[in-house]
């Protein structure tokens, strides 16, 4: 599927989208409190694909020059299994030397997807139980 990948600042840019991802957890926030959120994150940058409207995002913060943790990932349900999380985890590998990112150990698509990607296990959260994950583009 062709998608246009581009990089947006503004929260608000990302707030129905994730306002969307949230509720299929079974959470609900008003798009203003994500929006606020967002604005209080250092260093949070966002990706967009378009396919006419914007329907997937990924949020990302940057901890040094050439690394990255993303934070968050989500396609709208109708365009899933289309790449468009592939691309845009592409686009990433392009810009940065290392992803990391932590994943549900029940979300098996995104585990799969994310080993497809390269991603590799560096460690599970004792908190949450949450999978560490890392990605070195070129090694």
């Amino acid at each position: 599927m062709a998608a246009l990948i581009r990089q947006v600042r503004d929260p608000a840019a990302i707030a129905v989208l994730h306002a969307a991802a949230l509720a299929e957890q079974g959470r609900s926030y008003p798009i203003e409190i994500i929006v606020e959120k967002w604005s209080q994150v250092q260093d949070a940058h966002f990706l967009v694909a378009d396919v006419a409207d914007p329907v997937a995002f990924l949020a990302y913060q940057t901890s040094a020059p050439e690394t990255c943790y993303i934070s968050d990932l989500y396609v709208v349900p109708a365009y899933r299994r289309r790449g468009l999380a592939r691309d845009l985890i592409a686009w990433m590998t392009g810009h940065f030397s290392t992803l990391s990112l932590h994943v549900d150990p029940d979300n098996q698509g995104a585990l799969h997807l994310y080993r497809e990607a390269g991603f590799l296990q560096t460690g599970v959260n004792t908190g949450d139980g949450r999978i560490r994950m890392e990605l070195r583009p070129g090694n």
